[in-house]
């Protein structure tokens, strides 16, 4: 292999959409004005596994959204896992190769799950969300 890594292929494996309401209802809402702002946390979790048999990596982008309004009224949560299966160059040193895992590859796939939460939140009824960019290099948003 003359790269350093590649990711053969990528999917959702796991995906959680869960509203305790339709969209509908929030819009008829008797709250007050300021208690209808909502809130939204994000948690992004890294994960990889070595497949021993093959040789290959899991390489496992696992983003936590849950959005409330203000007075802790549930709007929804969504739970997504992206995976990639990828191959490295095992020439490389382990600090390279472990950089490969943690950094670029998780890179390299978190633009479409970026995209997969933007569509399930639009096609759910609710405002997209749209993830800001994020430095797995840094553990931060951009």
């Amino acid at each position: 292999m003359k790269e350093d890594y590649a990711i053969l292929h990528s999917y959702i494996l796991k995906l959680d959409f869960n509203s305790p309401a339709p969209p509908v209802d929030y819009l008829n809402t008797t709250l007050k004005k300021q208690d209808c702002i909502a809130n939204q946390s994000n948690e992004i979790k890294l994960s990889v596994e070595y497949q021993k048999a093959s040789g290959l990596f899991f390489v496992d982008l696992n983003v936590i959204c849950h959005v409330q309004m203000s007075k802790n009224i549930d709007i929804f949560s969504l739970n997504v896992v992206y995976r990639g299966l990828v191959a490295v160059n095992f020439s490389l040193e382990e600090s390279e190769i472990m950089e490969c895992l943690r950094i670029r590859v998780p890179q390299d796939l978190y633009r479409p799950l970026q995209d997969i939460i933007y569509s399930v939140t639009k096609y759910s009824g609710f405002s997209p969300i749209k993830l800001d960019a994020y430095s797995f290099k840094d553990n931060r948003i951009k």
